[in-house]
């Protein structure tokens, strides 16, 4: 199945969940709250490089010394944020950007060393993840907040979302089968194999020599994950909220749960918006102002996304 036609279903998901906060909220209530930000925003803007020096650490320790792949931390920065912008829109659960970044790396060094990389700072991410993820669970559940509104504002979108994604795996499966009956190009299926044991074996070596190495890459996406709750805070002050630093953490720790199960969803579009809503909703807070935060968010991912793909082009230009 064409990357095009797998974009349009998810965009065509995403905007359906949007179609549905829009039909159910005053629009204009929200745009009043999100306007009120003003020169605020700017703050919120710039506040994200905190993140991305987290992430760009976080990476750098998921890079095997001993492959001796020496880039500058500032270069690697830039990549990181490039990759994550390719990330952001394009539908390829994440990865797209991950072979993105490999790629920038160079041709200094084997392609299979050069993902090892990346695919170890995945893992090490996932891992940071699904960490917070477990502990905001826990923590909504041990406190007495409206767990059932959480609930009940994600099963639509959620099956949504689920519905298409098992669509677009049936249709690249059928894909794949049909031009492997087509094609007897016996060679490329086995060197890929060897390839993907090659890039496994390499990364579970790392693992087993460096992990001191691996538990301080996990370290630092988590400190990344968890800098959001900055953002958090800052969003809710301009929008003249008061919030207590440890309810701006619990929201942050929320949305990296939902966003972790809406990761295909290109630009998150519609998931932004529906997973703030779903959120302010079980805090017991103005469904209006989650709107207004989702919104808000969104704004300042799309325009780090654009900066990214600058970098991304201006990167492969030189190179």
């Amino acid at each position: 199945m064409k990357r095009s036609k797998i974009q349009i279903l998810l965009f065509i998901s995403g905007f359906v969940m949007f179609g549905i906060v829009i039909y159910n909220f005053d629009i204009a209530k929200s745009s009043e709250l999100v306007l009120a930000v003003k020169w605020g925003f700017l703050l919120i803007f710039f506040q994200e490089i905190v993140a991305h020096i987290f992430n760009t650490l976080g990476w750098k320790y998921a890079i095997d010394s001993e492959l001796n792949i020496k880039i500058k931390f500032g270069k690697l920065l830039l990549m990181r944020i490039a990759g994550d912008a390719i990330n952001y829109v394009t539908p390829s659960a994440t990865l797209a950007g991950e072979l993105a970044k490999a790629h920038m790396m160079g041709n200094k060094h084997s392609i299979s060393h050069r993902l090892s990389t990346v695919a170890l700072a995945k893992i090490t991410q996932t891992a940071a993840m699904t960490i917070i993820s477990i502990i905001a669970l826990i923590w909504l559940f041990s406190g007495e907040w409206n767990v059932k509104m959480l609930g009940q504002q994600m099963k639509i979108a959620a099956f949504l979302i689920f519905a298409i994604i098992l669509f677009i795996l049936f249709l690249e499966l059928r894909a794949a089968k049909t031009k492997e009956e087509t094609n007897n190009f016996a060679e490329k299926p086995k060197t890929f194999r060897e390839k993907l044991r090659e890039l496994d074996r390499v990364t579970m070596l790392f693992i087993k020599k460096k992990p001191i190495q691996c538990l301080l890459s996990t370290f630092f996406f988590s400190l990344a994950y968890l800098w959001g709750a900055v953002e958090a805070y800052l969003i809710l002050y301009f929008l003249n909220i008061k919030i207590s630093l440890s309810m701006a953490l619990l929201i942050e720790m929320l949305s990296v749960f939902l966003d972790g199960i809406f990761f295909a969803v290109p630009l998150k579009a519609g998931t932004q918006e529906a997973t703030k809503i779903a959120i302010f909703s079980a805090l017991k807070y103005n469904t209006h102002i989650g709107l207004s935060f989702g919104i808000i968010r969104h704004i300042r991912e799309i325009l780090w996304a654009l900066l990214g793909m600058g970098m991304f082009y201006k990167i492969n230009w030189r190179s």
